[in-house]
């Protein structure tokens, strides 16, 4: 559907920059009267500039569409990405690692221990670290 929608407003603007583009060509021809001008203009104005509203509203339609998508899926990967803490901090006695989160999460490590430390903020997780410095995150359970 979306693909529809942009085509027929491309095509709609496009017909509209083609009766501009006539619009401007008949104001520097020096044949026409300038009567002649304005009818042709006011013609051309009166078939162009619907079309063009049409396909301006339909982009704009498109692009909101799109913004609500990307806000439907950011809000669908942080439920999976909470969901994923929850799991693993219950299966743990509250203890999670950056890595561990990484791994079952798919993200890269940064992503992953910022993501924990917001976590951590929101839920007041205290911090371990292992022998080899890594961060064991403790979620209250």
């Amino acid at each position: 559907m979306d693909l529809v929608k942009k085509i027929v407003a491309w095509g709609c603007l496009s017909w509209a920059a083609l009766l501009a583009i006539f619009m401007v060509v008949i104001a520097f021809d020096p044949e026409e009267s300038p009567q002649e001008k304005r009818e042709i203009g006011l013609g051309l104005l009166i078939l162009g500039a619907p079309p063009a509203v049409v396909g301006i509203g339909l982009l704009t339609n498109l692009r909101g569409s799109h913004q609500k998508r990307l806000e439907e899926q950011d809000a669908a990967q942080e439920e999976r990405l909470r969901r994923i803490v929850y799991e693993l901090a219950a299966a743990d006695s509250g203890r999670v690692t950056a890595f561990k989160f990484a791994q079952v999460a798919q993200l890269p490590a940064d992503e992953a221990k910022a993501y924990l430390d917001q976590c951590a903020q929101d839920f007041g997780a205290d911090y371990d670290f292992t022998d080899a410095g890594e961060i064991i995150y403790r979620f209250p359970t």
